[in-house]
Parts: C-alpha cells; structure tokens; sequence
C-alpha cells in the first residue's frame, strides 16, 4: 500500500506559527509528510483553518482569466464576452463559495474588486466609474 497521497497537518492557534520540535509520523514504515497547506475537494486549508490560502488562490486564478477577459473585450461583442465570464470566471468564483463566509473583510473586498472588474469589462463601464458595494447591494 503506497502512503504518497497522506498528508499530516496539525491545526495551531494562530499565535503560533510553527510545531515545536520535529513530529515525525510513519504508517507501516512509510514516513506522512507534514504540511501547512492541504487541499481537500478543492478548498485549501491551512494549518490555522483560515481560507486565506484558498482565497489567494482563487483571485489569482481568476486575475489570469480576467487578464484574458480584458483582450476580448477589444473586439468580442457583450454576448460572447458574457460567455466566456459564464464558462472561465464564475465557476471559479462560485465553486465552494459557502465557505467565504468566514473571509476577512480584506479578502472579501478583494474578490469583490475582481467580480466587479469582470462587470466592467463585459459592460464597457468606465474603470473610474463606482459600482454599490455588496453591503450596499443588500
């Protein structure tokens, strides 16, 4: 039986940042390689159980589509460009959205910046000009 699929994290407070001493945890002689981030279903964990690992994860992956997004803008029309934003950046965005809840407002107004980045694009709306925020919104 191969073991190159475990991973072990150990959850710590957030005032400490490291595991004092070295843990060393072996299952038939194969030695569990100790991590600080994991990813479980597609969410990043970290070893203090914030998802700001998975957070930055998803903006930057949503920066490279929407740098894509930005190009088409040039010449596609609203519905392609919608269609694209539908296929390449939504799913990424709404994929495990429940677990946003617990953002830092930070984080929170960081993907919302994206969301509204891809809005403007689709749109043709001016970068100088202000979308309502999503307390606003509410």
């Amino acid at each position: 039986m191969t073991f190159q699929k475990y991973f072990l994290l150990i959850p710590l407070p957030s005032s400490r940042k490291k595991v004092d001493g070295n843990l060393e945890l072996s299952v038939e002689g194969q030695p569990i390689e100790q991590v600080r981030v994991f990813k479980f279903l597609g969410v990043l964990l970290n070893d203090i159980l914030t998802l700001s690992d998975h957070i930055a994860h998803i903006c930057a992956k949503v920066s490279c589509s929407l740098n894509l997004l930005r190009r088409l803008s040039l010449f596609l029309p609203k519905c392609l460009l919608l269609l694209y934003f539908k296929s390449y950046v939504l799913p990424t965005l709404n994929y495990c959205d429940v677990v946003w809840s617990c953002c830092t407002l930070e984080e929170a107004k960081h993907l919302e910046t994206l969301f509204n980045f891809c809005c403007r694009l689709i749109l043709h709306i001016s970068l100088a000009s202000t979308l309502p925020t999503l307390p606003d919104r509410n």
